[in-house]
Protein backbone atom coordinates (compact mmCIF):
# COMPACT_ATOMS: atom_id res chain seq x y z
CA UNK A 1 0.00 0.00 0.00
CA UNK A 2 1.43 3.44 -0.90
CA UNK A 3 2.31 5.78 1.89
CA UNK A 4 -0.30 8.39 2.70
CA UNK A 5 0.49 11.66 1.01
CA UNK A 6 2.31 9.97 -1.85
CA UNK A 7 0.19 11.66 -4.50
CA UNK A 8 0.80 11.42 -8.23
CA UNK A 9 1.10 14.74 -10.03
CA UNK A 10 0.89 15.79 -13.65
CA UNK A 11 3.61 17.88 -15.22
CA UNK A 12 1.87 21.08 -14.08
CA UNK A 13 1.69 19.89 -10.47
CA UNK A 14 -1.96 18.87 -10.27
CA UNK A 15 -2.74 15.43 -8.87
CA UNK A 16 -4.26 12.96 -11.32
CA UNK A 17 -5.97 9.59 -11.00
CA UNK A 18 -5.08 7.36 -13.93
CA UNK A 19 -7.88 4.78 -13.85
CA UNK A 20 -8.21 1.60 -15.91
CA UNK A 21 -11.55 -0.15 -15.22
CA UNK A 22 -11.27 -3.88 -15.91
CA UNK A 23 -13.94 -6.19 -14.59
CA UNK A 24 -13.72 -9.96 -14.81
CA UNK A 25 -16.90 -10.72 -16.75
CA UNK A 26 -17.21 -10.03 -20.48
CA UNK A 27 -20.11 -11.09 -22.64
CA UNK A 28 -18.78 -10.10 -26.07
CA UNK A 29 -15.29 -11.57 -25.66
CA UNK A 30 -14.97 -13.82 -22.59
CA UNK A 31 -11.79 -13.12 -20.63
CA UNK A 32 -10.76 -10.35 -23.02
CA UNK A 33 -8.87 -8.25 -20.46
CA UNK A 34 -6.42 -11.08 -19.79
CA UNK A 35 -6.33 -12.47 -23.34
CA UNK A 36 -2.94 -12.06 -25.00
CA UNK A 37 -2.53 -9.42 -27.69
CA UNK A 38 0.91 -9.10 -29.29
CA UNK A 39 2.37 -11.29 -26.57
CA UNK A 40 0.98 -9.57 -23.47
CA UNK A 41 -2.47 -9.39 -21.85
CA UNK A 42 -4.83 -6.85 -23.37
CA UNK A 43 -4.93 -4.96 -20.06
CA UNK A 44 -1.14 -4.58 -20.05
CA UNK A 45 -1.17 -2.35 -23.14
CA UNK A 46 -3.15 0.34 -21.32
CA UNK A 47 -1.00 0.06 -18.20
CA UNK A 48 2.16 0.49 -20.27
CA UNK A 49 0.95 3.52 -22.21
CA UNK A 50 -0.29 5.17 -19.01
CA UNK A 51 3.02 4.62 -17.21
CA UNK A 52 5.02 5.66 -20.27
CA UNK A 53 3.06 8.92 -20.52
CA UNK A 54 4.82 10.28 -17.44
CA UNK A 55 1.55 11.83 -16.26
CA UNK A 56 1.02 9.42 -13.37
CA UNK A 57 3.39 8.31 -10.64
CA UNK A 58 1.09 5.32 -10.27
CA UNK A 59 -1.57 3.81 -12.55
CA UNK A 60 -4.64 2.24 -10.96
CA UNK A 61 -6.71 -0.72 -12.14
CA UNK A 62 -10.21 -1.09 -10.72
CA UNK A 63 -11.27 -4.73 -10.80
CA UNK A 64 -13.27 -7.44 -9.10
CA UNK A 65 -11.17 -10.24 -10.58
CA UNK A 66 -8.15 -11.95 -8.97
CA UNK A 67 -6.46 -12.84 -12.29
CA UNK A 68 -6.81 -9.28 -13.57
CA UNK A 69 -5.48 -7.97 -10.26
CA UNK A 70 -2.42 -10.22 -10.53
CA UNK A 71 -1.71 -9.07 -14.08
CA UNK A 72 -2.17 -5.44 -13.11
CA UNK A 73 0.36 -5.82 -10.31
CA UNK A 74 2.78 -7.69 -12.56
CA UNK A 75 2.80 -4.84 -15.08
CA UNK A 76 3.25 -2.12 -12.49
CA UNK A 77 -0.26 -0.92 -11.65
CA UNK A 78 -1.88 -0.56 -8.25
CA UNK A 79 -5.16 -2.43 -7.76
CA UNK A 80 -8.38 -0.92 -6.49
CA UNK A 81 -10.59 -3.80 -5.34
CA UNK A 82 -14.03 -3.24 -6.82
CA UNK A 83 -17.10 -4.77 -5.17
CA UNK A 84 -19.12 -7.27 -7.19
CA UNK A 85 -22.16 -5.01 -7.34
CA UNK A 86 -20.07 -2.50 -9.33
CA UNK A 87 -18.78 -5.12 -11.75
CA UNK A 88 -21.96 -6.18 -13.54
CA UNK A 89 -22.49 -5.96 -17.30
CA UNK A 90 -25.06 -3.21 -16.79
CA UNK A 91 -22.97 -1.19 -14.32
CA UNK A 92 -22.47 2.35 -15.67
CA UNK A 93 -19.07 4.03 -15.59
CA UNK A 94 -19.85 6.82 -13.14
CA UNK A 95 -20.27 4.64 -10.00
CA UNK A 96 -17.01 2.85 -10.79
CA UNK A 97 -15.18 6.16 -10.99
CA UNK A 98 -16.87 7.38 -7.81
CA UNK A 99 -15.75 4.22 -6.01
CA UNK A 100 -12.16 4.82 -7.17
CA UNK A 101 -12.34 8.43 -5.99
CA UNK A 102 -13.52 7.26 -2.59
CA UNK A 103 -10.64 4.78 -2.42
CA UNK A 104 -8.15 7.55 -3.33
CA UNK A 105 -9.58 9.87 -0.71
CA UNK A 106 -9.28 7.22 2.01
CA UNK A 107 -5.76 6.20 1.01
CA UNK A 108 -4.33 9.65 0.24
CA UNK A 109 -6.43 11.81 2.59
CA UNK A 110 -7.15 14.05 -0.38
CA UNK A 111 -8.98 13.98 -3.70
CA UNK A 112 -7.22 13.91 -7.07
CA UNK A 113 -7.70 17.11 -9.02
CA UNK A 114 -8.09 15.26 -12.32
CA UNK A 115 -9.32 11.90 -13.56
CA UNK A 116 -8.04 10.08 -16.65
CA UNK A 117 -10.25 7.16 -17.68
CA UNK A 118 -8.38 4.66 -19.86
CA UNK A 119 -10.51 1.74 -20.99
CA UNK A 120 -8.44 -1.46 -21.45
CA UNK A 121 -10.35 -2.22 -24.66
CA UNK A 122 -8.37 0.54 -26.44
CA UNK A 123 -4.93 -1.09 -26.55
CA UNK A 124 -3.45 1.18 -29.22
CA UNK A 125 -3.91 4.41 -27.29
CA UNK A 126 -0.44 5.92 -27.10
CA UNK A 127 1.47 7.56 -24.26
CA UNK A 128 1.58 10.67 -26.43
CA UNK A 129 -2.23 10.67 -26.68
CA UNK A 130 -2.40 10.81 -22.88
CA UNK A 131 0.21 13.58 -22.71
CA UNK A 132 -1.68 15.63 -25.29
CA UNK A 133 -4.92 15.22 -23.32
CA UNK A 134 -3.13 16.47 -20.21
CA UNK A 135 -1.77 19.47 -22.10
CA UNK A 136 -5.24 20.38 -23.36
CA UNK A 137 -6.63 20.04 -19.85
CA UNK A 138 -3.95 22.46 -18.63
CA UNK A 139 -5.74 25.21 -20.56
CA UNK A 140 -8.28 27.40 -18.82
CA UNK A 141 -10.88 27.11 -21.62
CA UNK A 142 -12.06 23.57 -20.83
CA UNK A 143 -12.76 21.28 -17.91
CA UNK A 144 -12.61 17.97 -19.81
CA UNK A 145 -10.92 16.35 -22.81
CA UNK A 146 -12.26 13.45 -24.85
CA UNK A 147 -10.30 11.41 -27.35
CA UNK A 148 -12.38 11.06 -30.52
CA UNK A 149 -12.05 9.81 -34.07
CA UNK A 150 -13.81 10.91 -37.24
CA UNK A 151 -16.95 8.91 -38.01
CA UNK A 152 -16.59 6.67 -41.06
CA UNK A 153 -20.01 7.75 -42.37
CA UNK A 154 -22.14 10.78 -41.48
CA UNK A 155 -24.83 9.82 -38.94
CA UNK A 156 -27.26 11.79 -41.11
CA UNK A 157 -27.05 8.88 -43.56
CA UNK A 158 -28.51 6.52 -40.96
CA UNK A 159 -31.80 4.74 -41.58
CA UNK A 160 -34.63 3.68 -39.28
CA UNK A 161 -37.31 1.06 -39.74
CA UNK A 162 -40.92 1.93 -38.92
CA UNK A 163 -43.59 -0.38 -37.47
CA UNK A 164 -44.49 -1.60 -40.96
CA UNK A 165 -40.88 -2.54 -41.72
CA UNK A 166 -40.35 0.37 -44.13
CA UNK A 167 -37.11 2.36 -44.25
CA UNK A 168 -36.85 6.11 -43.72
CA UNK A 169 -33.98 8.51 -42.99
CA UNK A 170 -33.11 8.63 -39.29
CA UNK A 171 -32.57 12.39 -39.58
CA UNK A 172 -34.29 14.00 -42.57
CA UNK A 173 -34.47 13.58 -46.33
CA UNK A 174 -32.54 16.82 -46.72
CA UNK A 175 -29.63 15.47 -44.70
CA UNK A 176 -29.88 11.99 -46.17
CA UNK A 177 -29.49 13.33 -49.71
CA UNK A 178 -26.49 15.52 -48.85
CA UNK A 179 -23.03 14.74 -50.12
CA UNK A 180 -20.52 13.83 -47.41
CA UNK A 181 -18.56 17.05 -47.99
CA UNK A 182 -21.70 19.15 -47.46
CA UNK A 183 -22.32 17.74 -43.99
CA UNK A 184 -20.45 18.88 -40.88
CA UNK A 185 -17.81 16.40 -39.69
CA UNK A 186 -18.88 14.26 -36.75
CA UNK A 187 -16.83 12.30 -34.25
CA UNK A 188 -17.15 9.21 -32.09
CA UNK A 189 -15.82 8.85 -28.55
CA UNK A 190 -12.49 7.10 -28.65
CA UNK A 191 -9.69 5.86 -26.45
CA UNK A 192 -9.49 8.24 -23.50
CA UNK A 193 -11.37 10.63 -21.24
CA UNK A 194 -9.88 13.24 -18.94
CA UNK A 195 -11.71 15.64 -16.66
CA UNK A 196 -11.27 17.93 -13.70
CA UNK A 197 -12.57 16.05 -10.68
CA UNK A 198 -14.81 18.94 -9.66
CA UNK A 199 -16.49 18.86 -13.08
CA UNK A 200 -17.00 15.08 -12.89
CA UNK A 201 -18.57 15.35 -9.45
CA UNK A 202 -20.85 18.13 -10.68
CA UNK A 203 -22.03 16.42 -13.87
CA UNK A 204 -21.51 12.71 -13.17
CA UNK A 205 -20.11 12.17 -16.65
CA UNK A 206 -17.04 12.90 -18.79
CA UNK A 207 -18.75 14.98 -21.46
CA UNK A 208 -19.56 18.51 -20.34
CA UNK A 209 -20.32 21.77 -22.12
CA UNK A 210 -16.61 22.59 -21.85
CA UNK A 211 -15.06 19.42 -23.27
CA UNK A 212 -12.23 19.77 -25.76
CA UNK A 213 -11.66 17.20 -28.49
CA UNK A 214 -8.46 15.29 -29.03
CA UNK A 215 -8.77 13.77 -32.49
CA UNK A 216 -6.78 10.55 -32.81
CA UNK A 217 -6.26 8.32 -35.86
CA UNK A 218 -9.05 5.81 -36.39
CA UNK A 219 -6.82 2.78 -36.02
CA UNK A 220 -5.40 4.00 -32.73
CA UNK A 221 -8.93 4.38 -31.40
CA UNK A 222 -10.08 0.81 -31.97
CA UNK A 223 -12.39 -0.42 -29.20
CA UNK A 224 -12.52 -4.17 -28.63
CA UNK A 225 -16.09 -5.24 -27.93
CA UNK A 226 -16.53 -8.35 -30.10
CA UNK A 227 -14.50 -11.33 -31.26
CA UNK A 228 -14.17 -9.67 -34.67
CA UNK A 229 -12.72 -6.57 -32.98
CA UNK A 230 -10.13 -8.72 -31.20
CA UNK A 231 -9.16 -10.45 -34.43
CA UNK A 232 -8.77 -7.07 -36.11
CA UNK A 233 -6.62 -5.87 -33.20
CA UNK A 234 -4.39 -8.92 -33.61
CA UNK A 235 -4.08 -8.13 -37.30
CA UNK A 236 -3.18 -4.51 -36.55
CA UNK A 237 -0.63 -5.56 -33.95
CA UNK A 238 1.09 -7.67 -36.60
CA UNK A 239 0.61 -5.44 -39.64
CA UNK A 240 -0.13 -1.99 -38.25
CA UNK A 241 2.49 -0.10 -40.23
CA UNK A 242 1.31 -1.55 -43.53
CA UNK A 243 -2.35 -0.89 -42.70
CA UNK A 244 -1.72 2.74 -41.75
CA UNK A 245 -0.02 3.26 -45.11
CA UNK A 246 -3.19 2.41 -47.04
CA UNK A 247 -5.99 3.52 -44.66
CA UNK A 248 -6.32 7.27 -44.00
CA UNK A 249 -6.11 8.37 -40.36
Amino acid sequence: MPARGNIAHTHDGRSSLGLIPARGGSQGVPGKNVRPLAGIPLLAHSIRSALDSGIFAQVHVSTDDAEIAAIATEYGAEVIARPAELAQSETPTAPVVEHALGWWEREREAMPQRIFLLEPTSPFRSAQDIREAATLLDRDDCDAVMGVFAADDPPQWGLRVDAAGLLAPASSWEHYMCRRQDLPPTYIAGPLYAIETAAFLEHGRFLTDRTRSLVVPRLRAIDIDTEADFLFAEFLAAHGDAVEAVIPS
